[in-house]
């Protein structure tokens, strides 16, 4: 099983603003993907106010490329979302020590 971690800085001021276009792009399209097995989204907190993340289980590589792409270690942000980031990141895991994994 793959852990993706996917962080995303939004510009100061366009947290309210990214949030919702998460949940209109983001979310419905990343939950109906074949091979996920879990999904969080997770906001801002006030040691990090302009950073979101995404983190995804999925029940292989092939499952998670199939996805994202043959870009699959980059980013992938729907053109929605653009605009009112920064920057972002994504780190690929493979996952050990579960009884899923």
């Amino acid at each position: 099983m793959i852990l993706r971690v996917f962080r995303a800085r939004v510009q100061p001021g366009k947290q309210a603003d990214f949030e919702i276009k998460v949940g209109q792009h983001s979310i419905p399209l990343v939950r109906k993907q074949r091979g996920l097995i879990h999904f969080f989204a997770g906001r801002p907190m006030p040691a990090s106010p302009d950073e979101f993340a995404i983190i995804t289980i999925w029940r292989s590589l092939d499952d998670l490329k199939a996805f994202v792409g043959p870009n699959w270690n980059e980013s992938l942000i729907p053109e929605p979302e653009r605009p009112l980031l920064d920057s972002t990141f994504v780190n690929h895991y493979e996952i050990f020590g579960t009884d899923e994994g």
